[in-house]
This record gives structure tokens, C-alpha cells and sequence, in this order.
């Protein structure tokens, strides 16, 4: 029965070898704003505010060694994969807490106030301030001014 059993055994710790050197080491420094991930190849620093969102995916085997795959997407539509990831679930919390609270702050962020001269065509600035000067003395009437005025505003 023993002998039986020795191919099993050896399958099964060559999966867990598989498993483990399929497993990539790096470091992931999580900072107020960004992400610095450090690979053996290099480093890759990721904003916060360009990312879209981090998911987790998980066989039945990598739940029950509490390992995982992050999968960054930004939002230009880039993902990044790091499979081997011991103890997943707080780093996937954190990070997609860090892009809710992100995007909030834009949310409450005031938009720059549109001004009066976006409205009108290059060089039609200077020509409605004289403009508005001969209306207010009264050497143009309403009609005309309005005219004028349609003619240097941007369609």
C-alpha cells in the first residue's frame, strides 16, 4: 500500500514546488499617494490617482495557503500582475481604500471658474472692452452692440 501511494505523495510536492517557484519576490511599499512596487528586474512607482482598481484572484489551493494574485488595472487600461502574494486580502483592502478616498477628494475638489473671456475668440477680449465702452457712453445702441457682440463670441 505504501508503495502505492509514493507517486501521489511525489506529484503532490511537485505541484508545491511548481507553486512555490512560480512565485515572484518583490517588495510593495504602499505610500499615501502612490504604490512602489520593487521587483528583482527593477522598480515601478504607480500613483494612486492613475490606478482603477485592484483585484484579487484566488484558486481554491491558493486560498488555502493564503496566497494570491493582485492584479492592478490602471486607468489607461494597463494591468500588472503579481502572482505568489502571501496573505493578499489586507493589501487589496488598503490599496482600494487609498483609490475610494482618492477619488473623493477630486470629487470635492472646486472646478476652476470658467471666465468671461473663454467665451470669445483670440483677440476678441480687447475688442468687447471697447466695445463695452462705446455702448456705456452711448455712442452705439443696443441693437448694435449685440451685433457686434455675435460676431466675436465662439459658436
Amino acid at each position: 500500500m505504501c508503495v502505492l501511494l509514493l507517486p501521489v505523495y511525489g506529484i503532490g510536492l511537485i505541484g508545491f514546488l511548481a507553486i512555490y517557484l512560480h512565485r515572484r519576490k518583490f517588495n510593495l511599499i504602499i505610500k499615501d499617494t502612490s504604490l512602489e512596487i520593487q521587483l528583482p528586474d527593477g522598480q515601478h512607482n504607480l500613483t494612486v490617482k492613475d490606478l482603477n482598481r485592484v483585484e484579487l484572484l484566488q484558486t481554491s489551493i491558493d486560498v488555502k495557503l493564503n496566497v494570491g494574485t493582485l492584479r492592478i488595472t490602471t486607468l489607461q487600461g494597463s494591468e500588472i500582475s503579481f502572482p505568489g502574494v502571501d496573505d493578499p486580502k489586507p493589501i487589496v483592502s488598503v490599496i482600494n481604500n487609498a483609490i475610494v478616498q482618492v477619488q473623493q477628494q477630486e470629487l470635492k475638489r472646486p472646478k476652476p471658474r470658467q471666465s468671461d473671456s473663454e467665451g470669445l475668440k483670440p483677440g476678441g477680449l480687447e475688442h468687447m472692452n471697447d466695445l463695452v465702452g462705446l455702448w456705456q457712453q452711448g455712442l452705439i445702441d443696443d441693437d448694435a452692440f449685440e451685433e457686434e457682440k455675435k460676431k466675436f463670441s465662439k459658436e
